[in-house]
Formats: structure tokens, sequence, C-alpha cells
């Protein structure tokens, strides 16, 4: 696949997901150098990280790491948006839910995915249905 290529739909992925994404096309291949065929979604697969999952892809905050040991770090217990950003960050949110995820998740640079969850907005794609033993997803 074309290079430019994977680095657009990474750059996509990063602002779909509300973060910003500051590398140069030459930065992010310099980044990557020989392990560029290592990047994927498997479990030893290569991903680029942001240290402590936290601010911009930028150069000083990004890392190489497994997409398993990556995902283990995001399952670490931490506190919610509303305990770290305190009830004016939740009420905010609540009264302006009408700029959508997306929007807010920058505006106090966070992930949509958390404001999504917070405000409970999400969208459900499993809906419960009754099955002869009883409800079940």
């Amino acid at each position: 696949m074309n290079l430019k290529i994977l680095y657009q739909k990474q750059k996509a992925s990063a602002k779909h997901r509300g973060i910003e994404f500051k590398l140069t096309f030459e930065e992010w291949l310099q980044f990557w150098g020989n392990d560029l065929e290592k990047r994927g979604r498997g479990l030893h697969d290569l991903v680029m990280s942001r240290k402590g999952d936290k601010g911009a892809y930028e150069i000083g905050n990004i890392e190489k790491k497994t997409w398993y040991q990556n995902k283990l770090e995001q399952k670490k217990p931490n506190l919610s948006l509303r305990e770290r950003l305190g009830e004016n960050f939740y009420k905010y949110c609540k009264d302006n839910q009408h700029l959508g995820p997306v929007a807010l998740a920058r505006k106090f640079n966070v992930n949509k995915d958390a404001i999504s969850r917070m405000l409970g907005t999400q969208k459900k794609y499993w809906k419960k249905r009754k099955g002869p033993e009883g409800p079940f997803l």
C-alpha cells in the first residue's frame, strides 16, 4: 500500500477519535523507520502510542508499543472523567452536548468515546432479545 495513504489513514483515525495529529508525513515515516511492516492490530504488531495516552500525536509524545501492551495500559484503573476534571466539566458537557462528543473532546483534550460514555450517548449496537432462557445480549 502507498505510504502516503497509510499516513493519511492514521491521521484520519486520530481525528475521528478527537486526538490531534501534529506529525508531518516525513516525521511519521522517520518514526516508523524499519518497523513500518510491523504495524498492525495483531497482539504483537506495533502501534504508535501517546505517552500516558494523553496529548497529541507529536514528536516527543509518541512511542512504539505492541498492540497488546498498549491495550493493557489503557485498561489500568483510573479516575473517571468526572473525577479527573470535576463536576463543572460534567455540567458543561451536559449543557452543551448539542455540540457533539468530538467538539467537546477537542475542547478538553480527551477521547470522544469517553465523552459519549460519560453522557450516556453512545450508540447501542446490541439490543436485548428474549430467547428460550430469557433475556440475553
